[in-house]
């Protein structure tokens, strides 16, 4: 089977990051990439100019500010949110559907 697709998730604040590891990713593969962030972050990674990336603004404040995560367990002082983890898993199954 093999690689098919690549999934991440990030917001405009990693814009750098996200760019940098779809960079890292083309030296190597032109696979599809599904990415779902924020507004921010889609606009500055459409700047780019990559291709074959499709995105979702599925991390804007308010998507995120739906998604409860009352039942889960994290640090106290943790760099990751939790919400944001949880859209990780979203963009997996995208990738894995398409």
């Amino acid at each position: 089977m093999g690689l098919r697709s690549f999934s991440l998730v990030g917001t405009g604040n990693l814009s750098k990051e996200v760019g940098t590891c779809i960079y890292s990713i083309r030296r190597f593969y032109d696979l599809p990439i599904y990415i779902i962030g924020d507004d921010e972050l889609i606009e500055k990674i459409n700047n780019y100019g990559f291709t074959n990336v499709h995105m979702r603004n599925w991390a804007n404040p308010e998507m995120l500010e739906k998604i409860d995560v009352s039942s889960v367990q994290t640090p106290h002082e943790t760099y990751h949110d939790a919400r944001i983890i949880y859209c990780k898993f979203d963009a997996l199954e995208w990738a894995v559907l398409e």
